[in-house]
């Protein structure tokens, strides 16, 4: 959320969240698990997914 504020600041624009239930799942995509175990199941996956999922 920081580097969104500071995009804004720099570039304009309005400073809101477009979808919240989107951003939430964003949030959860790391935790998902099929058959009983992690999809992602490091920190560096977990990771890297939550970072695909914002961008």
């Amino acid at each position: 959320m920081e580097i969104h504020r500071r995009v804004i600041a720099a570039t304009g624009g309005e400073y809101s969240i477009r979808d919240k239930n989107l951003l939430e799942s964003a949030f959860m995509a790391p935790l998902a698990t099929f058959g009983g175990k992690d999809l992602y199941p490091d920190i560096l996956t977990k990771v890297a997914a939550l970072l695909y999922y914002m961008v």
